[in-house]
């Protein structure tokens, strides 16, 4: 069958559809003989139609056709003969123009379809199973307005929902839009190419499988109205806080999406310049692989192999990738991969919980196992969510150089052990930790125990945040502490001791930030190069002890006991040893009692 050069006008003389030319292969012996209708090839091209329907009616421009072929008939005996079945092979469209604007539901919708060919496997309407081999659309644009709010009305729940199989869909070069007026949203789609394959959709069982998704050279964009000031608040007050699992079960594999972009913004009342915004964010360059990512209730598996992106706010992420498994009792990241153009980390996370449920009710229950073999921050990554802090000389200080390190930590947020812990700042200042923090989340009832503490700095290091420039004091080039501590921030109990290239020392005793500070303890000072230190040759080294007992919040309000020895003293030319001294204090007054031998 061809029909060629076919118009169709309205009651206003307006084009209702344009058929350049129509080619149908059809079988008539199914038709006949079995009830079928077997459509072995299809092709339709250069095609115009306008679909319209005024405000103050609910007749489309159409409408007059139907009127004329509908004649009012008796009530017939329902028919029980078998219906008709389709067989449809393949469709090709090309150069549409679908035009349907509908004043009285304020839809306007305009569309160009370039090419659009599909390949039938199935079309079982009884059973309503459709299976589509190949379906390629490309050089088209796709548009759908919502002018006014659409008309409240019941939607029908009950009807059987089919079942859908797309072997092949190809896209390439298809733009489409979704903008509701009313509701402030607006979608823009511009695929570059795209192909996929769904090989099961099961809108009954909420079951969908996709094997193999690719898009390239892609555009995404999201717009989103402000929320109202009130809505977290309604939130907050109508949710449930009980967590359910949605019903659904998703299986994809082999994902692989490159030089992409989206773009998401939503109306907000301020907006700072370089800045990340959660609702005002441009990524580019979006690369993604995933051989697998499934879902069904209590199971969700990822292996990501890739995910990058360029953002704006200089945020760049350049490489992620991890294996990923959350049940109702664990969360587990393995082969984690995480970087930036600054910052990184590697290692693996295990989260153990009772249930989800228990995971956001209480967190700090879980129990965390946290293996960081390496890892950079740099401080910078800060400023691009507060470009305010850059003005904190501190931190742009801590900027000039990356942190590194590892960790290793195990317990929940009450007890943490850390094992094997160390960070360094830059090549010549590192830390190392071996022990466990109690109640990390309450800084009041923070409490330590570190069985071994190690820190080194050199003076370069010390300069950016120690100013001396103007001072009389040299501080030493190299500085190492060892040490133990136990105890919170108002009592700690700690031994360490201090080696610098002027010398040594050591303290063993306890201290405390409570409403009266205090200190007790021995401090031994070995040789100590005071000239050195203060910068003035009449000082030499210097060796003694002092055991303390002292407490109060200034010097006025001092109080309590301190016995010092000066085991060696150089001043001058000579020479003091084992020059002892006591003090009783009160209240920032008290008598000193030296003997010197």
């Amino acid at each position: 069958m061809c029909i060629r050069d076919r118009y169709l006008e309205d009651l206003q003389k307006d084009t209702l559809l344009y058929s350049k030319n129509l080619q149908a292969d059809i079988a008539i012996s199914p038709l006949v003989f079995s009830k079928k209708i077997k459509i072995n090839e299809l092709e339709w091209n250069g095609v115009v139609a306008n679909v319209t329907r005024s405000k103050h009616t609910e007749k489309f421009n159409f409408s007059f056709l139907l009127d004329a072929f509908i004649t009012p008939e008796p009530k017939q005996p329902e028919d029980t003969t078998e219906a008709l079945s389709l067989d449809i092979g393949s469709v090709s469209l090309t150069k549409f123009k679908v035009n349907y604007v509908d004043e009285f539901l304020g839809i306007e919708s305009k569309n160009n379809i370039g090419s659009l060919h599909t390949q039938f496997e199935t079309i079982n309407v009884e059973e309503l199973l459709f299976h589509v081999n190949q379906l390629q659309l490309s050089n088209s644009t796709i548009s759908y307005i919502q002018n006014s709010p659409l008309p409240a009305g019941n939607e029908d729940t009950s009807s059987t929902l089919p079942q859908l199989v797309f072997t092949n869909i190809a896209l390439e070069n298809v733009d489409a839009r979704y903008h509701s007026i009313p509701d402030s949203i607006l979608a823009d789609i511009a695929v570059g190419q795209l192909t996929l394959g769904l090989p099961k959709i099961q809108l009954s069982t909420n079951t969908y499988e996709i094997d193999g998704l690719a898009i390239d050279n892609s555009k995404v964009l999201f717009e989103l109205p402000q929320e109202p000031e009130n809505r977290t608040e309604k939130m907050a007050t109508s949710a449930s806080n009980t967590f359910v699992w949605p019903d659904y079960n998703i299986n994809a594999r082999n994902l692989n999406l490159k030089n992409n972009r989206f773009s998401f913004h939503k109306k907000t009342s301020s907006s700072v310049q370089n800045k990340f915004n959660p609702n005002n964010f441009d990524f580019s360059e979006i690369e993604f692989r995933a051989k697998t990512i499934s879902y069904k209730p209590q199971h969700v598996n990822l292996d990501i192999e890739q995910l990058s992106f360029q953002g704006n706010s200089d945020l760049n992420l350049n490489e992620f990738s991890l294996n990923g498994a959350l049940n109702e009792n664990q969360l587990r990241l393995s082969n984690l991969v995480f970087k930036t153009s600054r910052s990184s980390l590697t290692g693996t996370a295990i989260i153990n919980y009772s249930s989800i449920q228990s995971l956001i009710d209480s967190p700090k229950d879980v129990v965390v196992a946290l293996e960081i073999p390496s890892f950079t921050f740099d401080a910078r990554d800060i400023f691009v969510f507060e470009p305010s802090l850059e003005a904190n000389e501190i931190l742009t200080n801590i900027s000039e150089k990356p942190f590194t390190g590892q960790l290793f930590a195990q317990g929940t947020l009450n007890e943490i052990a850390l094992k094997n812990t160390a960070v360094k700042w830059g090549s010549q200042s590192s830390l190392k930790l071996k022990g466990s923090v109690f109640n990390s989340t309450y800084i009041d009832s923070l409490r330590v125990d570190f069985d071994s503490i190690i820190a080194t700095t050199v003076l370069a290091d010390l300069n950016r945040f120690i100013p001396l420039k103007d001072s009389t004091l040299t501080l030493p080039k190299q500085i190492q502490l060892n040490g133990t501590a136990s105890g919170s921030l108002k009592n700690l109990s700690t031994n360490i001791k201090l080696k610098t290239s002027m010398g040594g020392a050591s303290f063993i005793g306890s201290g405390g930030l409570t409403t009266i500070p205090f200190i007790e303890g021995l401090l031994t000072i070995d040789s100590l190069q005071l000239g050195n230190l203060l910068n003035n040759p009449q000082f030499k080294d210097v060796s003694l002890t002092v055991d303390a007992n002292l407490k109060g919040t200034e010097l006025e309000t001092l109080t309590g006991e301190l016995d010092a020895t000066i085991i060696d003293f150089y001043w001058n030319n000579y020479v003091f040893t084992n020059l002892s001294a006591n003090a009783i204090i009160d209240q920032g007054t008290g008598e000193i009692s030296l003997d010197y031998k």
